[in-house]
């Protein structure tokens, strides 16, 4: 009476229902780049924004 092969988990396998392994590495690898992207980029606008900063600084003294 069982829905399928039960796996050494003591997993209840049903076909068609859940993910399948490659499919969940490939999203899990493609968020991490997607993160690792986003990450980079934060550290770019920082240290755009930190340069901005200076530079309105520069430009305040000038004015001053």
């Amino acid at each position: 009476m069982s829905a399928g092969p039960v796996s050494a988990f003591d997993v209840v396998g049903v076909r068609g229902r859940g993910y399948r392994p490659e499919q969940v590495d490939r999203a899990v690898a493609e968020r991490s780049a997607e993160r690792d992207r986003a990450l980079a980029e934060v550290v770019r606008l920082e240290r755009l924004a930190q340069e901005l900063a200076a530079e309105a600084a520069r430009l305040a003294e000038t004015v001053a």
